[in-house]
């Protein structure tokens, strides 16, 4: 998990709570279409300069903070070609390019730090080796803390398979 941010979204939830929230509400109580419509009946109300930042942050299917904080950073770096949470070859990619065939993956200690967890990682990697897919692994803390540098990558690694396609 990464540290929580300094500010509000408001006087209830921080920034990160407020963003897990819209993303959860948006994946299985509506659509974000229909949030983003309710938003605009509802501008200029008490709360809608923030709403407008998280509607703007919205990540649907995001399952982790620093999933969502890679989302966001993706989205601003102009690296759009990602879905999240995305199948393929019977596994779930935390972010995948299918034009590019390149996933991105986060990993939690929490969630990969078991012996098994670790050799299903490795399983699942040499899979979507062997199929052609490129993958880049990123710890949680790397997400949270050196994001500059995990974006830097993906870039040069967006522009390398670019290439590679002409």
């Amino acid at each position: 998990m990464c540290p929580g941010p300094s500010s509000t979204a408001s006087p209830w939830l921080d920034d990160t709570a407020g963003a897990a929230l819209l993303d959860h509400v948006t994946a299985t109580l509506t659509s974000d279409r229909a949030l983003r419509m309710r938003y605009a009946e509802d501008l200029g109300r008490l709360g809608s300069p923030r709403l407008v930042q998280h509607l703007a942050s919205l990540v649907t299917g995001a399952a982790s903070p620093p999933e969502h904080i890679l989302a966001q950073g993706l989205r601003s770096a102009g690296l759009t070609g990602f879905l999240v949470n995305e199948p393929v070859l019977g596994y779930v990619a935390d972010f995948l390019d299918p034009t590019l065939r390149l996933i991105l993956e986060v990993d939690g200690y929490r969630t990969h730090g078991t012996r098994v967890a670790f050799q299903n990682d490795r399983t699942r990697q040499n899979v979507l080796v062997t199929h052609g897919y490129t993958v880049l692994r990123y710890t949680a803390p790397d997400v949270c803390t050196r994001l500059d540098r995990v974006l830097d990558e993906v870039a040069a690694a967006v522009a390398r398979a670019r290439r590679s396609l002409s």
